[in-house]
């Protein structure tokens, strides 16, 4: 099974419910729209922190940090709650912050 980015396959499902793959809710849609939009944000965090892109192969002298998968995040909206996928580093002497979640 390919290994793809949490935004990949949010994209896939939002474009399925546009393409008719399935009836569309303007709630559904809109909480899709947002996950895709959190996780992309997430996702363009890591690779700026990272110097380099999704299974791209960079100089540890940059960054000594590794992609480790994705946890599970959760956020309150008026749409109810809503899970994203939030990228997780491993490697380096500190823990990684993202500035995206913590505002």
């Amino acid at each position: 099974m390919a290994r793809v980015p949490a935004s990949e396959a949010t994209r896939k499902r939002l474009q399925a419910m546009m393409n008719g793959g399935e009836q569309l809710e303007l709630s559904k849609f809109v909480r899709e729209g947002l996950r895709l939009l959190i996780e992309e944000a997430l996702e363009a965090e890591v690779s700026t922190s990272l110097g380099r892109g999704y299974y791209e192969h960079g100089a540890e002298e940059v960054s000594p940090r590794y992609r480790n998968g994705y946890r599970l995040g959760r956020i309150k909206s008026a749409e109810g709650d809503l899970e994203f996928g939030v990228p997780q580093l491993r490697g380096g002497l500190e823990p990684w912050r993202s500035q995206v979640r913590a505002r």
